[in-house]
Order: structure tokens, then C-alpha cells, then sequence
């Protein structure tokens, strides 16, 4: 109808809509198309506010395939024409954005510098879900800069947040970093509390969908089973390749499908794993 109209501003808002129940859907591949023609649209009509809001969502899809420097340079440029017109609010997503992303590329200290940035000007704000989401991504940070302890205390504080939101499924990023660095300090033993808690909510009914690093929550769980012998780790890892797959098989272009199972780290470790129990 918008087309019909010829209303772009409609349009590209539809387009917009589109990309973002597709991203929910688990198909980022599809999402690409409609937002990569929504930011044409913005851009040939000169909104500025939806040029931003199409590079945010963009980013999220291309960061979800493992295009990180696509999705990098897209935040980068929110993050340039925030600072240019004093949009603050804006300028503080992009800069946890940019945290997301860096911590998915393993740059360790930049992830945190980003991270402590942006968690800083949206405790400012007052956004709080975006704090939390910020401090999985500092917690990130500093577990890949081997400092488990500051990891945990960003990674207790997004789950606190997420608790008193009645958030479950949003805080299983939070627990399962809080599992992996309960490893990296050698406590197996509240590893495993964690992982359970985690199986625990998912045998309940619970779900992954709608968290952010879905596949590497499992990939955690996996790992964690793993180095105490628990057989359940058999299970969750057919769990986790069955999804990947699935996710990967939504991707028609053979090159994209190539970044998603091979530049998102926690995929490729999937991947690696259940190739070496078929071995």
C-alpha cells in the first residue's frame, strides 16, 4: 500500500518493522534485505532519525551473522552522528553497540573501553535494561582480559538488573558468563550451579529466543557438563548443532552462511566439537 501511495517514509518504517520480526525469528539473512532498503530509504529522503534507527538495527542483524566489521562500521557512524549533533541518548547505544560487537571480535580492551563508556552515560539516563545489557558485554571483556573477578561483578549486576525486571530469559547471558568465569577461576563446582540453574529454567519450559547470544549459552552449558563428565553435555551439544544448523540453513547465500558458522566464535567451537565426536 505504501508503494501504491508512493510513501516512502511509510515504506521504509514497513521495511523497518519487517527486519525486526525477522531478527526475532532467528532469520538475519532475511532481516538484511528489508533493513539494508530501509537505510536506502532513510538516506534518499534525508530523515536523519531513521538513517540512525536503520544503521541500530542493521548492525544488530549483521553482528547476529558475524559480518562484524559491517555491522562495526554502521554503529561507528551512529556513534559519529550523535556526537556530531549532540544526540546523547543515541551516542551511548552505539557506544554499547560497539562493545557488543568488539567483545564478538575478541578485542578485549576496546570491548571494555566501549562497554564502561556506554554503561556509564545510560546509567546517566537512567535505561536500565540497557546498562544491563552493556554489562554482559563488559563482563565479556573482562574475562577475555583474563580478570574473572570484574567479570563477575558485571556480570552479577546485569543479572540483578534482569531480576528485579522479571527477565529470565534475559538474564541467561549473565549466568552463563558467570559460568564461564567461575571456570576460569577454577571453581568447577559453582560453574556447574550455574549451568544447572540454567538447564533447570529450560527444562521448565523457558527459552533462549530473544537473547542475545543464544547458541553460546548452550555452548557454555556444553563445555561446563564437559569437564565434569556429565553426560548431559552429549545432549545439550546435539541441542546447540541442531539449532546452528538450522539457523545457518535460513541463509541462502552461501557466504553470509559462511561468516555465521565461521567468524561468531562460539559457532565455529560448536561446530569443531560435534565434528570431533563424529570423529
Amino acid at each position: 500500500m505504501a508503494r501504491q501511495a508512493d510513501d516512502r517514509r511509510a515504506e521504509g518504517n514497513t521495511l523497518n518493522i519487517m527486519g525486526l520480526v525477522n531478527v526475532a525469528q532467528g532469520d538475519f539473512f532475511a532481516a538484511l534485505g528489508h533493513l539494508v532498503e530501509f537505510l536506502s530509504i532513510a538516506r534518499e529522503i534525508g530523515d536523519l532519525e531513521r538513517e540512525i534507527i536503520a544503521r541500530n538495527n542493521l548492525g544488530v542483524a549483521l553482528t547476529r551473522l558475524g559480518d562484524y566489521p559491517a555491522a562495526r562500521d554502521n554503529f561507528q557512524q551512529i556513534l559519529t552522528i550523535a556526537e556530531e549533533t549532540g544526540d546523547r541518548n543515541n551516542e551511548s547505544t552505539a557506544l554499547i553497540n560497539l562493545g557488543w560487537v568488539t567483545a564478538a571480535q575478541g578485542e578485549w580492551d576496546l570491548a571494555r573501553k566501549y562497554s564502561e563508556n556506554g554503561v556509564a552515560k545510560k546509567r546517566e539516563y537512567g535505561q536500565v535494561e540497557a546498562v544491563a545489557e552493556g554489562l554482559v558485554w563488559l563482563g565479556h571483556a573482562w574475562l577475555g582480559l583474563s580478570q574473572p573477578v570484574k567479570a563477575v561483578v558485571a556480570y552479577r549486576e546485569s543479572l540483578a538488573v534482569r531480576q528485579e525486571l522479571d527477565q529470565p530469559h534475559l538474564a541467561l547471558g549473565a549466568i552463563a558468563g558467570l559460568a564461564r568465569a567461575a571456570v576460569a577461576q577454577g571453581d568447577l563446582a559453582v560453574a556447574l550451579d550455574h549451568v544447572n540453574e540454567i538447564l533447570s529454567y529450560l527444562a521448565e519450559g523457558g527459552s533462549l529466543q530473544g537473547t542475545w547470544e543464544p547458541l553460546r549459552i548452550y555452548l557454555t552449558c556444553y563445555q561446563v557438563l564437559q569437564l565434569a563428565g556429565n553426560p548431559q553435555a552429549e545432549e545439550i551439544l546435539e541441542i546447540a548443532f541442531n539449532l546452528l544448523q538450522e539457523q545457518a540453513s535460513q541463509i541462502t547465500d552461501q557466504a553470509y552462511r559462511s561468516l555465521f558458522l565461521e567468524k561468531v566464535s562460539w559457532h565455529r567451537e560448536i561446530m569443531s566439537a560435534w565434528e570431533g565426536r563424529q570423529a
